[in-house]
């Protein structure tokens, strides 16, 4: 693999998407109110709320007992903030990267045909694997790019409101660093490459995205429901579930490197 020509597709598609307000404007929007507004709320409103708090220790008391013991020597307050934004607000971390891959990725090819500019990139010398994986990127390194900035604001966000309560900085937890560093690509990598063999086979961009999105969601619901479960056991839990999230990105990418045709792609242009 020429990786040149495989970064050269890359550079190409980010500079198109950064010049896209309609992509743009979402991908700023939704991480600013999940990791930014939404957090802030629930701490402020569980610091000064008793209602809140009550209503959470009754749902705390019926976790897990290593959660349980995690939770022990924590005051009422402690333990409510500390349930919210490590455990449940995980799934945030998840939305973003799916929402962020799918915007830009059923640009990819979709994009392209509508600017009428995929047929100059078939008839170069690229391989179809170079192409693909091209793609692929441009996609996968805004979402992760915007995921990892993510994280650090709502890393921020969490210990300043949270500071008055514990009276030192808890958050990142090791979970949470596996879930950014492994899991989170890995699932990111996945959606992409789905989302790319649809761009692939659809005439423009709102076609793309209107099918990327009524595929993808029923994948996000059930992998938000895992992950925020997967938070409350070990470390080693959720390496395992990333690896075989790896498989599966392996996996798509060769299938899609096989099914992948270029005539079909310019009987679509023309």
């Amino acid at each position: 693999m020429n990786w040149q020509r495989v970064f050269t597709i890359t550079r190409k598609d980010i500079k198109e998407v950064a010049s896209t307000g309609q992509i743009i404007a979402p991908m700023v929007i939704i991480p600013l109110v999940l990791i930014g507004i939404i957090p802030a709320i629930a701490i402020v409103s569980l610091r000064f709320s008793e209602t809140g708090t009550i209503s959470l220790l009754k749902a705390i008391e019926k976790l897990p007992p290593t959660l349980m013991q995690q939770l022990a020597g924590y005051t009422g307050n402690q333990k409510a903030i500390y349930f919210i934004t490590v455990y449940i607000l995980a799934s945030f971390f998840l939305i973003i990267p799916i929402m962020v891959s799918t915007l830009i990725s059923a640009n990819s090819f979709a994009g392209e045909k509508e600017r009428k500019t995929l047929e100059g990139i078939l008839y170069t010398p690229i391989t179809d694997l170079e192409l693909i994986t091209g793609k692929v990127l441009a996609s996968f390194i805004p979402a992760m790019a915007i995921s990892l900035l993510s994280f650090f604001v709502y890393s921020v966000v969490v210990n300043a409101l949270a500071y008055p309560v514990f009276m030192t900085i808890y958050f990142p937890t090791f979970n949470w660093w596996i879930l950014m560093l492994w899991l989170v690509p890995t699932v990111s990598f996945l959606v992409i490459s789905l989302v790319v063999l649809i761009s692939a086979k659809v005439r423009g961009y709102q076609e793309a995205n209107s099918i990327a999105g009524a595929i993808v969601l029923p994948i996000v619901l059930v992998t938000i429901g895992q992950v925020t479960g997967v938070m409350y056991l070990s470390a080693k839990i959720i390496l395992l579930t990333g690896l075989l999230f790896l498989v599966a990105d392996a996996l798509l990418l060769r299938f899609i490197t096989k099914s992948f045709h270029r005539d079909r792609l310019i009987v679509y242009i023309r």
